[in-house]
């Protein structure tokens, strides 16, 4: 038995993630556990379909175990969101191998370039650039070109390059030896209005998916599943961000004084239409869509700085035979407190009470952005399944 891990969020589940777990099965992984992010993600916004029908579209396109990981290390910056992903497989306790897709196959210039990232980290010229007003990820990037040139830099500017670097390092640091199995990318890149051969990226199927397009050829699976659109919470979001002083936007996680201001400021004059447009109109050289979506994300669902410090728990969602495995070594070895039931987990400590609130408040966020109006259960009443 050779179990590997894959950190995903299936925003849906597509053609190029079936790729990537074949691609892992020939790598000589025999089981594939998944831990995915639940009903908000990392891009700052609610996901497109439910965890537990993206979990069982995984299961039944190859994965054996999916586990969740909770809010509010789904709806992080990569740095966080890597960590909380990494804490969960390596407590698993049976996990021999790490699988992740990137623009690159050259894993010794990954692994070197995470090492590069980690040195920049009290870099002069990282914060001096910081200071002269740039984004974080372009200060990185200008940093790295200046300290260890075009190669590494090159390396650094693929959104898929960056997650597996903070995979890596969030495995280094919790000094967690485990084997990287990387995947290069085929067919469209991250974020691509383009389709290839059946492969499209995940933001131009959601695309579809939202504007009513036919999008069959570019999944392994037929949908007629309920979509979600945060968009559909705009009017909701400006009341909630209008009640809050500059000081107490000041208080959300990664939201900085400008950024305060400039929210306070725009809401004050102007009521927009959509959260594209108030996330457009937030958008500034130094201030990344990234971190405005997450920021606003994080307000209403009253994400606090501390919650990115509790021990995530693993929920199971959904697994097969294998997964039935997978878990069978997870009772021998693990060391990670595991259950299928989210009221379960809910009474392991004051940890456990807080991250299962914040999931049951992000599984119902999410169902409030659908056009349906259809009822929908609570999160301690979903069953987990067995396929």
């Amino acid at each position: 038995m050779k179990i590997c891990g894959i950190v995903s969020e299936y925003n849906p589940f597509h053609n190029g993630h079936k790729f990537h777990i074949e691609k892992t099965r020939e790598s000589g992984a025999t089981h594939i556990v998944a831990v995915m992010s639940g009903n908000t993600v990392q891009r700052g916004t609610v996901a497109v379909f439910d965890k537990h029908y993206r979990a069982r579209m995984a299961v039944e396109n190859g994965v054996n175990l999916v586990i969740e990981l909770p809010c509010p290390y789904s709806c992080a910056s990569g740095e966080v969101f890597a960590k909380g992903a990494v804490e969960i497989l390596n407590g698993l306790g049976c996990v021999d191998m790490l699988s992740f897709g990137c623009e690159t196959d050259d894993r010794g210039l990954l692994l070197k370039t995470a090492q590069c990232v980690n040195d920049l980290s009290e870099s002069e010229v990282l914060k001096k650039l910081l200071v002269k007003g740039e984004s974080y990820p372009s200060a990185l990037s200008k940093a790295c070109e200046e300290i260890y040139g075009e190669g590494i830099s090159d390396i650094i500017k693929k959104p898929n390059n960056t997650l597996g670097i903070e995979y890596i390092r969030a495995c280094k640091k919790l000094g967690w030896n485990v084997d990287f199995c990387l995947v290069k990318r085929e067919g469209a890149d991250h974020d691509s209005s383009e389709e290839i051969n059946g492969f499209a990226s995940a933001s131009l199927v959601r695309e579809k998916i939202r504007s009513g397009e036919d999008f069959s050829k570019l999944v392994p699976y037929e949908c007629n599943e309920d979509s979600f659109d945060f968009n559909l919470m705009t009017k909701a979001v400006v009341f909630k961000l209008r009640s809050m002083s500059v000081d107490e936007l000041f208080e959300i996680p990664d939201c900085t004084k400008e950024l305060a201001v400039r929210i306070s400021g725009y809401l004050k004059s102007e009521t927009p239409v959509t959260l594209t447009q108030f996330y457009d109109a937030l958008k500034t050289k130094n201030i990344t869509h990234a971190r405005i979506r997450r920021v606003i994300l994080y307000a209403i669902l009253g994400i606090e700085k501390t919650d990115f410090q509790i021990k995530p728990y693993a929920r199971v969602l959904c697994a097969d035979d294998k997964g039935m495995e997978i878990l069978s070594q997870v009772k021998k070895n693990g060391s990670i407190e595991i259950s299928h039931s989210l009221a379960r987990l809910s009474e392991s400590g004051d940890g456990g009470k807080r991250l299962s609130q914040l999931d049951v408040l992000s599984s119902q966020l999410q169902k409030m952005c659908s056009e349906t109006g259809k009822e929908y259960k609570h999160e301690f009443s979903v069953k987990f399944e067995k396929i």
